[in-house]
């Protein structure tokens, strides 16, 4: 017992970790672990040194491949070895690892023991941090493919990670910061301690491993935002359930560390007041943190009094008035203090008197003094201060005290461009200026020369402030939070350069801010980069205009042509410049040479004609920017053209005069005096000659014939020889004969440039054709004609068959065939077929139709055309049809045909039926004889003729048909007659397509036999009608409770069928025994049962029914099967009935028996029952012998007291 207690005392300090804790390198063996995963790698034979040097001593060059072998081979040793060194290498520092791991957790786990006092622990609620991972090569394990730490862990914090690249050095001694960790805590530092020792044998083997990983040189990055979640190993406690272990366990420390009277504090408390505003639970925690953290630390002093507010604040205040707030001093401590305050040191602040909770200027605990400081502002502008407080602790408390007016914020930029402006101009600039603060504010802007000034009222002025060439106005405003106003600037620069003024915002708190404003002054600056194409220049002795800078000319062309040429002009001024141009007449004044031009040399008029155009013609010159001008020559007649044109700006500032005096500022002007100016002066000149045309061939002759409504095409070409392009139009000759056009008909031909032209010539009729085509030439007079030569002819049609012979045809029918019209030529054949006539009598009488009779045959196609011929009478039919081909050639066709009616006879026009019964047919047959050679269709009409028709039906099979010619056919009659009357005035009629009159067949039928039916009994015959002599007795003798069966025979004496009932009249019973049966034997059909058990179940289900049968109490029943029925031609049904008993007596009763509309017949029946239904329980019913009693036997038995009892009892 005691070495248990022992073994558990000792269990209880162990660290709960689930890891082995080798002591040294040697005291486990984990090549099992290699031999389990490498399987016969690790446990097989190899070849051994001692093998492969023997094999290098003894191949002495004799084969090559026994050389090639050896080298092989060694090399595979060598690399063997390798693998074995590193693999004893990875097992001795894993074995390591897992030691020094073992260790720390140990020092850790005793830590936390000690930390937790005298509480037990709980299981499983002290856990330690694997100090695997920190022990362990990570870069190592993943080198050989081994799970590393990193791999299931989650990524270590930096100092831990430097802290574990310290410990993997084992060549000197670390220390190693134990923490106590636990989910949801952070963790603790502690004492830095020596933890283990390294011998020198273990030095060899950490140092090869750290050589290794040195080699490596690999570096991990760390991804804090990828942490990997710590696998959670069985047993172990999850997080929730440490939180109530950790709770329950502080619970029971709060019991005993209750809140002690601070005069009884013991000697080695903490010095200094306790605080009254924190839990001593908390306090407590932070004193052992403290206690924890190195003693370097500075320990937090605990106020004394607190407060309220921490900052005393003055947001909102304006000049002259007093503002005031309270100040709130408490208690901190657990004992009364003593508190002097010193008051501000600024002008600004003072602060009054305190109010005491009591009397003699003392706060006791947890109380409060208050005292009032007043704040009176001289202007808007920020305050700070503090008030200091002095208790009996060591350290003041100080007070800050701050007077911030938010100061009104705006969204005006410090620097304000005004753009460009051309010399001598006024631009006009506005800017949105919006107090985005929390405060009104009243604003100044004077330039930055005027600042500081004593007066801003003598400065500001109410419309501009003015420094030049810049003003801004207004230069006083008053802003409210979120008001906006729009400050304009205006720019009046007097010279080509850039300016800049510096303006000052003064803000009424006393804030100033200074603005930039600028703004270029340009001057007109207008360029002539390029002109399309190369511009010529002016040839020696040429006329020119006298200004002009630029000279434009557009090559020769012909009249009501376009030529356009694209003018690029560059705008060198960061301004938009409004320009038009002016297309005027040059100035062609000659000039003798060293002759100056002079001012009335200059004439100004505006060109009259207007076969010189340039656009855009007014608009706006982008600033900076290439403006491109399309200029345009279109003359209308033959002769030279000159112009020249103007550029002209608008609205171009005149320049200032020069001010003889600096110093003097002169007013801010709103207008200035602009006038236009000519920048650009173009000369353009054109010239005009005649159009060039010519037609190859001259004259189209077309060979040979085509034929008419073909269109044929022949190919002829248009130069153009002109100087411009032409636009041509070619007349069409579309006359009631022929069509004759020129595709295309319209378009245009470029300079010395070639058109084909198709010209296609459609005839309408055979003939030779001569004409001429007229082409006309845009703004050319004389038209241009081509001589046209041609011959058509006509279309050829065919037809399929040469004759037609519709053959025999039966009157009053139509019939009909069919023509294939084919048109062999490429050309619509018009075509017309009819039957030729001599005159308009036999037109009324035609029996042939053509349809169509008429048409229109594409080219090389055909079509179908149906003639019909319908006969007005029996008659050999013959005449002929006409083809007729608009301007082709006709042809003729015989037409023939026979006609014939068809005649069908009956050859026995009257039908004899002797032997009939009501409602049954009778079959008889009469014959039909078909006389031409013409299939002859017959139909019988269902509804009879006569005078007794109502009274019968007849059916006939075939009822139609088709009879072949000279055919017979045996017609099959059903006759029924539905009463008993002999029928003379019946008569069916046959229909045959093409007779005018029916066929008629005579019926006559005899008196029809009624049903007819008899009784008897099984060996007994009776004759028909004679029901009183059957009677069905059951016998004198029958005995009670035994069922007696007699037969009764119902004969049909007819062949009408006819349905039947069977009931009895008084000893009626309601019970289905075929039923009833059936139910009972279906769920033994399922399960067989022994042959003495289901005998047993189906003489219990008889009796059940023979009790149902007899329910009614009337002492016996007869059952009838069966009891409904139909009764067939000719046929006799066998009827059981089954007399039933219970009680012995005569009974007497009636059979009723109802066939079809017969009256019913009442057959007597009649039985005689003896027995008696008594009978002796002990005995059970008794149907062979029921006056037989039981028979009771009396035994003597010898007495006995003690009667012997089997041994088992």
């Amino acid at each position: 017992m005691l070495e248990e207690a022992e073994t558990r005392q000792k269990l209880q300090f162990d660290p709960c970790v689930n890891s082995h804790r080798p002591s040294s390198a040697k005291s486990q063996d984990i090549s099992h672990v290699f031999a389990s995963v490498f399987k016969d790698l690790y446990t097989k034979d190899i070849i051994g040194k001692d093998t492969v040097s023997n094999l290098v001593k003894t191949k002495s060059g004799r084969s090559s491949y026994h050389d090639k072998y050896v080298e092989e081979l060694k090399q595979a040793h060598s690399e063997y070895e390798r693998c074995i060194k590193e693999a004893d290498m990875l097992e001795r520092h894993i074995i390591e690892a897992s030691a020094r791991a073992a260790a720390i957790e140990r020092q850790e786990y005793e830590k936390m023991k000690e930390k937790m006092g005298d509480v037990c622990d709980l299981p499983g609620l002290l856990t330690v941090k694997s100090a695997f991972a920190r022990c362990v090569d990570n870069d190592l394990l993943k080198k050989h493919n081994l799970i590393a730490p990193q791999d299931y862990l989650p990524a270590p914090k930096p100092q831990e990670l430097a802290a574990a690249a310290g410990r993997l050095n084992p060549v000197k001694p670390t220390n190693i910061h134990a923490t106590c960790v636990s989910e949801g805590s952070t963790p603790i530092p502690s004492q830095e301690k020596p933890i283990l020792e390294i011998t020198e044998s273990d030095h060899s083997l950490a140092s090869e491993s750290n050589s290794d990983a040195t080699k490596r040189k690999t570096t991990q990055k760390e991804k804090p935002n990828q942490t990997k979640t710590r696998p959670k190993w069985k047993g172990e406690p999850s997080a929730k359930d440490r939180a109530e272990g950790w709770e329950a366990l502080q619970k029971l420390k709060d019991r005993s560390s209750f809140l002690r009277n601070p005069r009884f504090l013991p000697p080695n408390a903490q010095q200094g007041s306790i605080s009254l505003t924190r839990a001593r639970t908390k306090v407590k925690m932070e004193l052992e943190r403290k206690c924890l953290e190195p003693q370097s630390h500075a320990e937090d002093s605990v106020p004394v009094f607190l407060a309220k507010p921490s900052v005393v604040v003055f947001t909102d205040y304006s000049v002259g008035h007093v503002y005031e707030t309270t100040l709130e001093l408490k208690n901190l401590t657990s004992s009364g203090r003593h508190v002097r305050v010193i008051p501000p040191t600024t002008p600004y602040f003072s602060i009054g008197l305190g109010r005491f909770p009591g009397d003699g200027g003392v706060v006791a605990p947890g109380m409060s003094c208050k005292y009032t400081l007043r704040f009176a502002p001289d202007s808007l502008a920020d305050y700070k201060d503090f008030i200091v407080v002095e208790t009996q602790a060591e350290h003041q408390l100080l007070v800050p005290i701050e007077a911030r007016r938010p100061p009104p914020i705006l969204t005006l930029p410090r620097v304000l461009d005004c753009g460009y402006c051309l010399v001598g101009g006024v631009k006009f600039v506005e800017f949105l200026c919006q107090n985005v603060g929390l405060s009104t504010g009243t604003f100044c802007i004077i330039p930055k020369n005027q600042w500081p000034a004593s007066n801003l009222r003598s400065v500001a002025k109410t419309s501009f402030s003015e420094q030049p060439p810049f003003a801004v106005s207004p230069s006083l405003f008053v802003l409210q939070p979120g008001e906006v106003t729009v400050m304009e600037v205006v720019f009046f620069p007097t010279t080509e350069e850039k300016s800049c003024q510096v303006f000052t915002v003064v803000c009424d708190n006393c804030q100033v801010k200074d603005i930039s404003i600028e703004g270029e002054g340009k001057l007109i600056a207008l360029e002539l980069l390029s002109v399309s194409e190369e511009m010529e220049p002016l040839g020696v002795g040429e006329v020119h205009d006298l200004t002009a800078e630029y000279f434009v000319r557009f090559s020769p062309c012909s009249p009501h042509s376009v030529q356009q040429k694209k003018v690029v002009i560059r705008n060198n001024v960061h301004l938009e410049l409004p320009f038009h141009w002016q297309v005027m007449k040059p100035n062609l004044h000659p000039l003798l040479p060293g002759e100056t031009l002079e001012s009335s040399h200059v004439q100004l008029h505006r060109a009259e004609d207007s076969v010189f155009n340039i656009s855009p013609l007014t608009g706006l010159l982008a600033p900076c920017e290439d403006q491109e001008f399309l200029l345009t020559f279109s003359p209308t007649e033959l002769k030279d053209y000159h112009s020249v044109f103007h550029l002209v700006l608008t609205d171009v500032p005149q320049l200032p005069p020069e001010s003889s005096d600096s110093s003097v500022l002169q007013p801010v002007q709103t207008g200035s005096k602009v006038s236009s100016v000519v920048a650009i002066e173009i000369e353009v000149k054109g010239s005009t000659e005649p159009y060039r045309v010519l037609l190859e061939p001259y004259t189209v002759v077309v060979p040979g014939e085509i034929l008419t409504h073909t269109p044929t095409r022949r190919q002829f070409k248009m130069w153009n020889h002109s100087k411009t392009f032409i636009l041509f139009k070619w007349e069409k000759i579309n006359s009631s004969s022929h069509i004759i056009e020129v595709e295309p008909s319209t378009g245009r031909i470029e300079e010395n440039e070639c058109f084909d032209y198709d010209l296609i010539v459609t005839g309408g009729k055979p003939e030779r054709v001569v004409t001429s085509l007229v082409c006309y030439i845009q703004h050319h007079d004389e038209p241009v004609t081509l001589a046209v030569e041609v011959s058509f002819k006509g279309p050829t049609v065919t037809v399929s068959i040469p004759s037609v012979d519709f053959g025999l045809i039966r009157f009053g029918e139509q019939t009909q065939t069919s023509l294939v019209l084919t048109n062999t030529t490429p050309l619509e054949a018009s075509w017309t077929l009819d039957e030729r006539l001599h005159n308009q009598q036999e037109h009324q009488d035609t029996q042939i139709l053509v349809e169509p009779c008429r048409g229109v045959l594409p080219p090389l196609a055909s079509c179908n055309v149906d003639v019909f011929f319908r006969p007005h009478f029996c008659q050999q039919f013959k005449t002929e049809l006409e083809l007729s081909v608009e301007n082709g050639t006709g042809c003729h066709l015989l037409v023939r045909a026979d006609v014939q009616s068809p005649q069908v006879y009956l050859l026995n026009c009257k039908l004899v039926l002797s032997e009939l019964y009501i409602g049954v047919p009778t079959k008889g047959t009469v014959t039909l004889f078909n006389q031409t050679l013409l299939p002859s269709h017959f139909s019988w009409k269902n509804q009879l003729q006569g005078k007794q028709a109502s009274l019968c039906t007849a059916s006939f099979n075939p009822s139609s048909g088709i009879l072949g010619p000279h055919a017979t056919m045996e017609i099959t009659v059903d006759f029924t007659s539905h009463i008993d009357l002999e029928l003379t005035e019946v008569a069916a009629l046959c229909e045959v397509q093409g007779m005018n009159s029916p066929l008629v067949v005579g019926i006559v039928a005899s008196k029809p036999k009624k049903l007819s039916v008899s009784y008897s009994l099984p060996g007994v015959r009776s004759s028909t009608g004679s029901h009183s002599a059957v009677v069905l007795d059951f016998g004198d003798d029958a005995i009670v409770k035994r069922a007696v069966t007699k037969q009764l025979m119902i004969s049909n004496q007819t062949a009408i069928p006819a349905p039947f009932t069977v009931e009895v009249e008084y000893f009626t019973c309601h019970a289905s025994k075929s039923n009833y049966q059936s139910e009972k034997r279906l769920p033994y059909a399922k399960n067989p049962l022994h042959c003495v058990q289901a005998k047993k179940v189906e003489e219990k289900a008889h009796a059940e029914f023979v009790s149902s049968l007899l329910a009614h109490g009337k002492g016996a029943a007869f059952f009838v099967l069966p009891d409904t029925g139909t009764l067939g031609p000719f046929e006799t049904q066998t009827v059981d009935v089954t007399a039933y008993s219970d009680m012995w007596g005569e009974y007497r009763d009636h059979l009723i028996c109802r066939v079809g509309e017969l009256e019913p017949v009442h057959i007597p029946m009649q039985m005689t029952v003896k027995g008696c239904p008594l009978y002796f329980q002990m005995t059970g019913p008794r149907a062979d012998n029921q006056h037989q009693g039981p028979t009771i036997r009396s035994v003597s038995q010898l007495l006995q007291p003690n009667p012997l009892l089997p041994p088992y009892f």
